[in-house]
């Protein structure tokens, strides 16, 4: 089984009910709505996939998604150090502050970049690895 979680820094929507996402958009950004989604349909299926959403906030999720309470992307790189897979939302002071790296030889980092992305931002994930 691989496990894949998905980073969601929900602290400015944690009171929103985000309950039935598969039906609309509570209100909350796109690319976190998406997030949602996604996380909520593979974590549905029969597919060999454990799911997990890494949040920054206490939330009122789908009922069966797994979630944990993470401080930040740091927090949350290293709680996912035993899993495969790590979904991220892009951004640039991130990037800025250098905290993409992981000491697991197993996880993987995806970067989850849902607009526009400069060629800069580009050649660091492609460096990155």
């Amino acid at each position: 089984m691989k496990t894949v979680n998905f980073f969601l820094d929900n602290r400015t929507f944690s009171k929103l009910d985000c309950s039935a996402v598969l039906e609309s958009n509570p209100g909350i950004g796109g690319t976190e709505w998406m997030i949602l989604v996604v996380s909520t349909l593979l974590s549905d299926r029969d597919n060999g996939i454990d799911v997990r959403i890494l949040a920054t906030a206490d939330g009122m999720f789908p009922a069966g998604l797994k979630y944990e309470k993470v401080e930040d992307l740091s927090d949350a790189i290293i709680r996912s150090r035993n899993d495969d897979y790590l979904v991220f939302q892009h951004d640039v002071n991130n990037l800025r502050s250098d905290i993409y790296h992981s000491d697991s030889a197993k996880l993987r980092l995806i970067c989850w970049c849902h607009y526009f992305v400069c060629q800069k931002e580009l050649d660091y994930y492609a460096d990155n690895k």
